[in-house]
Formats: structure tokens, sequence, C-alpha cells
């Protein structure tokens, strides 16, 4: 590789000069290699910086045949002095995550054993695959200690090891040893292999919080917020848990008992509600009688509706309730003896369907017009 890596020396350096040794056309603009850069290339689940060159865009930076290739939209001549700008803000949030997802890394690789199989650091958040499954108790277990080793603002810092000394030493992320690996150590926490930018000391990380996990393979995969993003996210959880509380009449003690209490009389409106409608239904209930099935249709009914209605009609015959929402008609079609899956199948390929059941107890839905069901049932 011919560009210097400034990056790897100073992670918090944003401006730049630099020679272009070569600048060709692409498909994505024109690309471009430099003698020195301190863009950080897309490697290692984490995106390219973002920044400029001579004030043009950088649109994306990648290695390619081992050289780091910047890509801009006009051309610049060989020889040329560029002068390169980092979008700091940009860069300081990604080592935050960076640097903060290295520190729970290594903090459940210490306390279950488990590795780091799989690692995406997105925009606002980032994605750790552990070898192993974790409990919501190891979990938060992980995360108190990953926070405690933020708050004592340990030192963070490259090692470039020789194949000998690499012998020697234990770290995460083994890759086939060669003599330019870059080991990231964090002291008392983590050692491991890493190419991209961090930050001095991890009380720069500012907070870590694990806020989804998901069993991912013979693992679990966990998102994670570190620094600004995990503040952010606190303002906007807060704000909404305020705001729920000022609607409610609620205190950040009582808040889920309060929920639950709303949520609980919701439900039981909705059954009374349910009640009344199926009552009224049956009370003004009254059967076409058709060659394809007797039928009726019910005003604003949902398929619930329809299903309870229908187990309070007793039936031999073939029958069926329908009801037109949203442009659909829903329906049930039931019988005591005979078999509606005929019936059903056919009405389903002729009027756009779709749905099933059983032998006595079918529904779904039809992508057509009332009268459209009404001419089938007459003339199927």
């Amino acid at each position: 590789m011919r560009t210097e890596k400034l990056y790897e020396k100073d992670s918090y350096r944003v401006t730049f000069t630099a020679t272009v040794l070569s600048c060709v056309p692409a498909e994505k603009g024109y690309s471009v290699i430099l003698d020195k850069t301190a863009f950080f290339p897309q490697q290692g689940g984490q995106y390219a910086d973002k920044g400029n060159l001579n004030g043009q865009n950088v649109t994306d930076v990648q290695i390619e045949n081992d050289e780091i290739v910047h890509y801009v939209d006009s051309p610049f001549t060989e020889g040329e002095q560029v002068a390169g700008a980092i979008d700091r803000m940009t860069r300081f949030v990604r080592m935050q995550t960076h640097t903060g997802e290295h520190i729970l890394s290594g903090v459940i690789h210490n306390l279950y054993g488990y590795d780091n199989v799989g690692f995406h650091l997105g925009d606002g958040y980032a994605t750790v695959d552990t070898s192993g499954p974790l409990t919501k108790e190891q979990i938060a277990r992980a995360e108190e200690e990953a926070n405690r080793v933020v708050w004592e603002d340990r030192a963070v810092y490259a090692t470039y090891p020789t194949l000998e000394e690499l012998k020697t030493i234990s770290y995460r992320s083994k890759i086939d040893p060669r003599e330019d690996i870059r080991l990231i150590h964090i002291d008392g926490c983590d050692v491991c292999a890493c190419c991209a930018p961090h930050l001095s000391s991890t009380g720069q990380v500012g907070l870590i919080k694990v806020v989804a996990a998901e069993p991912r393979k013979k693992g679990t995969r966990l998102t994670v917020l570190c620094g600004s993003d995990a503040y952010a996210n606190f303002v906007r959880t807060q704000n909404l848990a305020q705001e729920v509380q000022r609607m409610l009449s609620a205190t950040p003690d009582t808040l889920v008992a309060e929920i639950k209490r709303t949520l609980d009389r919701l439900a039981e409106k909705e059954k009374e509600i349910k009640s009344l409608k199926v009552t009224c239904a049956l009370s003004s209930l009254s059967f076409v009688s058709a060659p394809a099935c007797d039928y009726a249709f019910i005003e604003n009914a949902d398929l619930d509706v329809l299903r309870a209605t229908a187990l309070s009609v007793t039936t031999e015959n073939i029958r069926a309730l329908l009801s037109e929402n949203d442009g659909l008609i829903s329906y049930v079609v039931f019988s005591s003896s005979a078999d509606v899956r005929p019936f059903v199948k056919t009405m389903n390929a002729a009027l756009n369907g779709k749905g099933g059941g059983s032998a006595t107890f079918a529904q779904g839905k039809l992508s057509t017009k009332k009268e459209d069901v009404s001419a089938f049932l007459k003339n199927p």
C-alpha cells in the first residue's frame, strides 16, 4: 500500500495535506489515491469517514487492490497538492461507538468466555453478535461492568507487536499472524486486533447502553448505543415517558401500573363493544337464500364479530356471514355437518380471495365489491 495511514497515528486528526498519486475515471466519478490520508476507509464493519478534498465532497473511501481509494465527482491532477478535511463529529461519534463496543465485547469475553463473532457499526448504533447465548441478567451485568470501565477513564492505545511478541499476547479477533497487526488495548479490560480509529481513553465514551437483544444463530445479537447516540436516545425516551406520565397523570414509579390498568380497561370496553355488535347482528340477522349458500351481510363487522355471530347460529347447511370494510369483504363460512372447504376454495378463486380453515369453519377476505359477492352467490 502506497498511502500513509494518518488515522492510525492520530485518530483525532481531521485535517491534512497530501499529494495525488493517481486519479482515474471510475463508475462512481473519479478514484483518487493519495500519498497520505486521514480518511478511514470502509472496513472491519465500519463505514468510511465523511469529508472533503479541496472542498470537494468525498463520496466514498474503499480499500481496493491493497490501495486506499477516495471517490470524488471531479478529477484532480497527478502530483497536485490537496487539502483534506474529515467530518470531525462523525469521526468522534463513531470512535465513541467503536471503543464502547470493544469495552462491552471485552467485558462479555471476560465474564462469560464468549467471543464477538459479528460486528456492524451503523450511523447511530452498533450490533454485536456473541458466540454464545446471553440471558437478560447477563446482559445487564455486562452493561453495568462496561460502564464502570467507562467511568474509570482507562487508557486506550494501539500497539504493533512483532510476530514473536504476538505469540505471547492474548487478544480477541485473532487473525493470521503478520507484521502489521494492530492491537487496541483498553487497560485491564480488553486487547483486540482492530484497524479503526479509537478514543484515547474510555471516559470519552460517556455511556454504553444495550437497547435490544435477540437470538442470533448459537448466540445473541446486541444492539448497542454509545456516547452521544446513547445520550440522544435517553433524552428521546425520557421525553416520551414524561409525555405519557402527563397523559395518564402518573409518576415514574406508578407509570407501568397505570398503563396496565388503562390497557385492562380498554380490553374490557372492547369486549363489551364486541358483545353489543354481536347482539345487534343477531337481532337483525336475515339470511338470503342462494344457490351457492345462504348468506347475510352485517354492517361494520370485523372478523372477530363475524366469528362470534356465527358461533351463535346453528345450521347444517353451508352459510356465510360477510361484511364490507376498507375496500375488502371479510367473510366466515360455516356448517355443523357439511364440508365448507370446496365452496371456500371456489369463492376465493372467483372473487380474488384469501382464507381457509377447517371442514366446518373457514374465514378470509375477498378483494372485490359487495354486489359482486351477491352475484356470485346467486349464480356460482
